[in-house]
């Protein structure tokens, strides 16, 4: 079990926050502003940010924090997404936090409905860079319906399918990538930017970006 204090703080804290356009699907601006006492010490969060969609299949972020308490920190992402077609999504994300730097390239794949393809690379300032690939499936996943060259089990078509995903998204040639289902693009996929302040909580910026 825990001690109690001898001295006792008292926390109190104010937000505010604006956004720009509210209705707009083409850009927005905002911030967010909290500003008291946190810990017996002087509190200051503040989080500016803006993102731009110029296409229907494009979107742009940028947004950057600056928190004092104990201390000044800073940190700023960016990142960006690009629906090249409605199966394939290239997404990036830049985090310099405190003068250290991440970054992050994706590219994702809709093998077909329920399966998708990953590749990403990963970079941080205190380990190797790294790659992976992954097959990721969505459950109730069905073998019906599928279908490829005459004479091949529902099974045969499947593992064709993977295999010329895997190639065309690793860059092998003499490939032929599958058929794709047609309709209007998916939005594009991003990975998460820093998480917006719990209203409940002081904001401030994540420890591990």
């Amino acid at each position: 079990p825990g001690k109690w204090s001898d001295d006792m703080n008292h926390d109190r804290y104010w937000s505010a926050r604006v956004d720009f356009p509210t209705r707009s699907s083409f850009m927005g601006v905002g911030a967010s502003y909290s500003w008291g006492e946190l810990g017996g010490g002087e509190y200051g969060y503040l989080a500016p940010y803006w993102w731009i969609r110029p296409t229907k299949n494009t979107v742009l972020n940028f947004s950057t924090e600056r928190l004092h308490s104990f201390g000044t920190f800073r940190q700023t992402i960016v990142s960006g997404a690009w629906n090249i077609t409605s199966q394939d999504t290239v997404a990036f994300r830049y985090i310099n936090s405190d003068d250290d730097d991440f970054v992050r390239f994706a590219y994702s794949r809709q093998v077909r409905k329920g399966i998708n393809l990953f590749a990403v690379y990963d970079k941080e300032p205190t380990t190797p860079a790294q790659f992976s690939v992954k097959l990721v499936f969505a459950l109730p996943f069905s073998f019906r319906n599928l279908t490829g060259v005459s004479g091949m089990s529902s099974m045969e078509a499947f593992f064709d399918r993977v295999v010329s995903s895997v190639s065309d998204a690793l860059g092998f040639p003499g490939t032929t990538s599958p058929t794709g289902s047609t309709g209007q693009a998916r939005p594009p996929v991003l990975y998460p930017d820093a998480p917006r302040p719990n209203p409940t909580e002081p904001p401030g910026i994540p420890a591990n970006p």
